[in-house]
């Protein structure tokens, strides 16, 4: 009897892990349509942000490496790298230290220039993006709608 009360605890165990997993799986194949739709240029304004936003993160990349170029002996890119490291790998109480120092930054920073509105306004653009099911409803959408033409603009 108690051997049953166990195997069938280990039998939810794995089935909640299961539906964990399949959430996981769901979550991240949703992304994939998300880029599968800006990749194929269903919406060319979506299309145009993400492009933009990528040139500039990618201009953003290529100037701070350029700077780090500027480091002498080519350290840059390595003193970087360590220090990244080595704000990992300190003790408990260091890695507080330095979470301090960041949030004192990121505090100053919103008191000098405000709030940030990059990452709500990124995560709301990426809201609006359509999955594969969003997709298809916008194709039957077009293809079954009758609308009557546009009106043409006398000039």
């Amino acid at each position: 009897k108690e051997r049953g009360k166990e195997n069938l605890k280990k039998a939810v165990i794995m089935e909640i892990s299961l539906v964990r997993f399949a959430r996981a799986l769901t979550s991240a194949a949703t992304q994939l349509e998300k880029v599968r739709f800006i990749v194929t240029l269903r919406d060319p304004y979506i299309s145009l942000v993400c492009a933009a936003f990528l040139a500039g993160a990618s201009t953003a990349i290529a100037v701070f490496t350029w700077v780090l170029s500027f480091v002498p002996y080519r350290l840059g890119l390595p003193i970087v790298v360590w220090a990244t490291g080595m704000a990992m790998l300190l003790p408990e109480d260091g890695r507080a230290w330095v979470r301090r120092g960041v949030l004192a930054l990121k505090a100053a920073k919103e008191r000098r220039l405000g709030p940030d509105r990059l990452v709500p306004a990124v995560r709301n653009l990426w809201q609006r993006i359509p999955d594969s099911r969003e997709a298809q409803h916008w194709d039957l959408f077009a293809g079954c709608l009758l609308l009557p033409p546009a009106p043409q603009l006398e000039g």
